[in-house]
């Protein structure tokens, strides 16, 4: 019962909950698929919310076509110019990132989707601190754990084992 209540306040929540709870240097990205009756076909986007928005910045990013079917690690760079690169102005600030991705995104490798540069390539786990959610609401539902609280504590358990024959 305790689990059926939970489940029905993070339906509740809407966006401007979640909002509440980023920091200055917090971004939250919520990927959609969606079809598109223009072209016939399934696209995805972004919701992109930060602290301040009026309302989430809403981003079309590809055609879920344009993404590979495998190997995705041999695509990275593309990955990240189809994903994340149109998003890059709208977390200008960010170094945290909580993101929840749909249909196909949720295979991709987000920590490794690289901007070439000169100097080679530039991942993303260099410059933010991603956080993986089912759902980005889930950071502004009050009854579960808050792993923002629990950054900062260590937890040290000892287990003492014993022999018995």
């Amino acid at each position: 019962v305790g689990g059926s209540k939970s489940l029905k306040n993070v339906f509740k929540l809407k966006w401007i909950d979640v909002q509440k709870m980023l920091q200055i240097n917090e971004a939250a990205i919520e990927f959609t698929k969606f079809y598109d009756y223009k072209d016939s076909s399934n696209w995805f986007m972004a919701q992109v919310l930060r602290p301040g928005y009026e309302y989430p910045k809403i981003v079309k990013l590809c055609a879920e076509k344009d993404l590979p079917d495998n190997n995705l690690y041999d695509h990275l760079p593309q990955l990240y110019n189809l994903i994340w690169k149109p998003l890059d102005s709208l977390l200008d600030g960010a170094t945290t990132v909580y993101y929840s991705p749909d249909g196909k995104l949720a295979n991709v490798p987000f920590h490794a989707l690289c901007a070439e540069n000169n100097a080679g390539c530039s991942y993303l786990m260099d410059k933010y601190t991603l956080h993986r959610l089912s759902s980005t609401r889930y950071l502004a539902d009050s009854t579960l754990i808050n792993t923002k609280k629990l950054e900062n504590n260590l937890l040290i358990m000892e287990f003492k084992l014993q022999k018995s024959f």
